[in-house]
């Protein structure tokens, strides 16, 4: 729903708030994942309508990737052109 105000955490720390835009969507800003983290919404509600909240909990877990790693081996050497 449009401005609605959401409530939610990363790895259940601290409670943070976003509002969001007039077509019902948010962008959460973060620094690369390199753990696995938690993001939870805990509380959503309406701007204008304090009486309207939902306390259902949700959340999802995101788990970086381990980077390919190459490796060259051999005795060739490599002639410049």
């Amino acid at each position: 729903t449009p401005y609605s105000i959401v409530n939610y955490s990363i790895n259940s720390v601290g409670n943070q708030t976003v509002i969001l835009d007039s077509y019902g969507k948010a962008v959460l800003q973060t620094q690369a994942v390199q753990t696995s983290t938690t993001y939870r919404i805990d509380q959503v509600s309406l701007a204008n309508a304090a009486s309207c909240v939902n306390n259902t909990v949700s959340s999802i877990q995101v788990a970086p990737k381990a980077l390919p790693v190459a490796s060259i081996s051999g005795s060739t050497g490599v002639k410049p052109p």
